[in-house]
């Protein structure tokens, strides 16, 4: 190819923010009709945002849960005082996280998926085979988790490390694999992908095991039995591997492992 021929070439432009947002508005709706057909589940009508929303709405969260704590225990004046003042330092707290945590593709927060629209993000996930695809379904298997009765990782059971290993675990494996069939492109996916993420290498592996033993019918059990599962199955050596020590040590059940 000549020097004139390779100029004229034209790359496919990058989406800007807010076609980005709406692609994967798109794709969430897509998507959830998919796996509602396949799982029988109502998904709802999750709301899909830019993840700049995700601190305002959480510490909006957080208020109303204080708000309704003072209303309950009828303490109208020092519960709200305080809530209302602790609002601004909370929000600021969540945006200082959200700024470390740059590369994050998005956030689930029932009843909202928070999309990271920036740049850095958009152009990796624009360009990986199914990127976008695979993230929305991510956060759709969380969706699908609560749908199912699951409880959600620091909401419900601060410091639980198989509970937020379960969580992850569980959307993981179902974007990864159990919903795989959905994509338009098909592919092979590795766990590699999370290198250094226990929560999602060892969650994931974990769903794997209970399909294995059980049937990928038991996944939509797992949101409400994980515990019971947990403990029944026999963990596997290569689970070994991806597991953090605080997962190992919360881990009740049995290890297959040889020295």
């Amino acid at each position: 190819m000549n020097k004139d021929c390779k100029n004229n070439i034209k790359m496919p432009e990058l989406l800007t923010r807010k076609q980005f947002l709406k692609e994967s508005r798109e794709k969430a709706e897509h998507y959830k009709h998919k796996i509602e057909k396949k799982t029988g589940v109502d998904l709802g009508e999750p709301g899909i945002k830019n993840l700049n929303w995700h601190a305002f709405d959480f510490a909006k969260e957080i208020l109303e849960i204080e708000l309704l704590g003072a209303y309950e225990k009828k303490d109208f004046l020092i519960n709200p005082f305080l809530s209302f003042a602790a609002f601004p330092l909370t929000l600021s707290i969540l945006e200082i996280k959200h700024f470390f945590q740059k590369n994050t593709r998005a956030i689930y927060l029932s009843p909202n998926i928070y999309i990271n629209t920036r740049k850095k993000v958009r152009e990796p996930v624009l360009s990986e085979k199914n990127g976008l695809d695979k993230t929305m379904v991510h956060e759709l298997s969380h969706v699908l988790w609560e749908k199912l009765g699951g409880e959600l990782n620091g909401i419900s059971e601060k410091g639980n490390e198989r509970l937020s290993m379960m969580v992850e675990g569980f959307a993981t494996y179902s974007a990864k694999f159990w919903f795989s069939d959905l994509y338009p492109i098909k592919q092979k996916h590795y766990l590699t992908d999370y290198w250094g993420l226990p929560d999602y290498q060892a969650g994931a592996l974990r769903m794997m095991r209970f399909t294995e033993e059980y049937g990928e019918d038991i996944l939509l059990k797992v949101p409400t039995q994980w515990r019971e599962l947990d403990e029944k199955t026999m963990m596997l050596e290569p689970e070994l591997l991806f597991s953090s020590e605080k997962q190992l040590k919360a881990f009740k059940g049995h290890i297959d492992y040889e020295e």
